[in-house]
C-alpha cells in the first residue's frame, strides 16, 4: 500500500534503491500530445492532488507539466517548496533526492548540487519517488525530459538571465583542473 510506504519514508528516510537503465528517447513523431504528457503526469504521481497529504506535507499543487517536468508544490515544517520531475537518464550519473527506476525527484531550489539539500525537502523528495515507483510502469513516459534535455532544450526559460554561463547542459560547472 503507498500509503504505509509514504509513512516508512516519512519516519526513517529510506527509499528502496533503484537501477538505472539507459534509455534511448522516442523521435519527435513519437511522443505524445502535450494534453496527453500532462495527463500520464498527473498519474504518475496519483492520488496526489491539491488539499491532499504526502505523509506529513501537504500537497499545495500538482502541476503544471511544462518543458517536459512536473512540479509538485508542497507545504511543511519549513514552509512551501517545489519538487520537480523528470525523467531518469541511466547515461548520465544524477544524485537525485528521489530516485526510481523511471524519474527523478529534484528540490527546484536553483542550486548546482553543491549545496546540501534541506532534510525536510530531500525526505519529501523520496516520499513523492515511493508514489511514482508504485504508477511508473503503468504511465507512459515520453513526455519526460531528463535534467539535461531541459537545460538544452529550455535553457532560457528555466534558468533566466541570472544564472552562470558556465553551467553545462547536465546543470554541472566544468572542473577547473
Amino acid at each position: 500500500m503507498v500509503s504505509a510506504s509514504l509513512a516508512t519514508v516519512a519516519v526513517t528516510g529510506s527509499i528502496v534503491a533503484a537501477s538505472t537503465s539507459a534509455s534511448s528517447r522516442p523521435r519527435v513523431a513519437d511522443a505524445p500530445s502535450p494534453a496527453a504528457a500532462a495527463e500520464d503526469a498527473a498519474r504518475a504521481v496519483a492520488p496526489l492532488a491539491a488539499g491532499g497529504a504526502l505523509g506529513a506535507w501537504s500537497v499545495r499543487r500538482v502541476g503544471p507539466f511544462e518543458r517536459g517536468a512536473l512540479e509538485v508544490e508542497l507545504g511543511g515544517p519549513t514552509g512551501s517548496f517545489t519538487l520537480e520531475v523528470m525523467r531518469r537518464d541511466g547515461a548520465i550519473p544524477q544524485r537525485a533526492p528521489g530516485m526510481t527506476r523511471h524519474f527523478v525527484v529534484l528540490v527546484k531550489n536553483r542550486g548546482d548540487g553543491a549545496t546540501p539539500t534541506d532534510e525536510d525537502q530531500g525526505l519529501a523528495a523520496m516520499a513523492l519517488a515511493e508514489v511514482l515507483a508504485a504508477n511508473e510502469e503503468h504511465v507512459d513516459r515520453r513526455g519526460f525530459l531528463s535534467q539535461a534535455e531541459r537545460l538544452h532544450a529550455h535553457r532560457e526559460r528555466l534558468l533566466g538571465d541570472d544564472w552562470p554561463a558556465d553551467v553545462d547542459p547536465n546543470g554541472r560547472r566544468p572542473s577547473l583542473a
